[in-house]
């Protein structure tokens, strides 16, 4: 028997009406150009009047859920940040949620990668939200703001695991898979914080430095977060990742380890990036929003 999806999927329209020509039209309405998830035109011209229904259940079922419940539940103002934004897919749907629930909404997006950062500004404006009223950086989230050592393959159409490049065990990496590296800027996750009094979700893919980018925030400027969606890429980072969180109270909602079929309440999901989704050990509502313990509003 097929579980039923997750309440708060239905607190939010699917997708009916114009095709843009050109563009693939996701999930909410959100329009992508049709070469950017796999590097060429898929030659499929969208035109007139399409629906779009909701995500599948899969890897990223529980970042939709964790979206879902953080702009379900915000008050006044949605503020998200995307950490490793590429180009700022999961900026662009809570946009589109925060749109129909008539909501205002502060977009904050961090990418190093050049190019994916000039596609990120792109798919901004081609969704109508105008880069000068968010917050976007071009550069690496790194504990303490420095210069950073960006890694991996030199093809922007391909590759969105670039990382941060630093110790013995990444300088291997990079030697072993002939990566490229380029200095960019750094910023620290605390700088990002306290620049916004208020942060409904933070989502984080990082590719490896998460435990680290964690750990160096103070937990009260941690506070200002109510819910934290973290991919992650390693067994040992996941596991001082729950050690500090717990040790700071926060409660999970979802961990599923990277590179397992694990079972979850909506069937049995094969996870490339793991999945680890707490929230603020003041935020019980949301909890049990993400729990489906409690029935959404629009």
């Amino acid at each position: 028997m097929i579980p039923p999806p997750h309440p708060l999927f239905r607190a939010f329209d699917e997708f009916d009406g114009p095709a843009a020509p050109g563009f693939e039209t996701s999930y909410f309405g959100a329009r992508f150009r049709d070469w950017l998830f796999t590097g060429q035109s898929t030659g499929i011209a969208q035109s007139g009047h399409i629906h779009v229904g909701y995500p599948p259940v899969a890897e990223e079922y529980f970042e939709w859920i964790a979206m879902l419940g953080a702009v379900a539940s915000a008050k006044d103002r949605f503020c998200m940040l995307e950490l490793g934004a590429g180009w700022g897919r999961w900026s662009v749907y809570a946009a589109m949620l925060c749109r129909q629930r008539r909501l205002p909404f502060t977009l904050v997006a961090v990418e190093p990668e050049p190019s994916h950062f000039q596609w990120l500004q792109m798919v901004f404006q081609d969704n109508g939200i105008e880069t000068r009223d968010h917050h976007l950086y071009e550069a690496a989230v790194v504990p303490g703001g420095q210069v950073a050592r960006l890694a991996g393959i030199d093809d922007p159409l391909r590759e969105y695991g670039h990382y941060v490049s630093s110790g013995l065990k990444n300088w291997l990496r990079t030697l072993r898979g002939r990566h490229a590296v380029r200095e960019v800027k750094g910023v620290s996750l605390r700088e990002i914080l306290l620049a916004h009094p208020h942060i409904d979700l933070v989502d984080m893919d990082i590719q490896g430095m998460e435990d680290k980018v964690i750990r160096s925030v103070p937990p009260r400027d941690l506070d200002r977060v109510r819910i934290l969606h973290i991919g992650t890429h390693s067994r040992a980072v996941e596991s001082r990742l729950r050690r500090t969180l717990r040790r700071l109270g926060w409660r999970n909602a979802f961990s599923f380890p990277c590179y397992s079929e694990s079972q979850t309440p909506f069937g049995e999901v094969r996870f490339e990036d793991g999945v680890e989704t707490w929230v603020h050990p003041q935020a019980t509502s949301e909890l049990d929003l993400l729990l489906s313990r409690d029935s959404p509003s629009q």
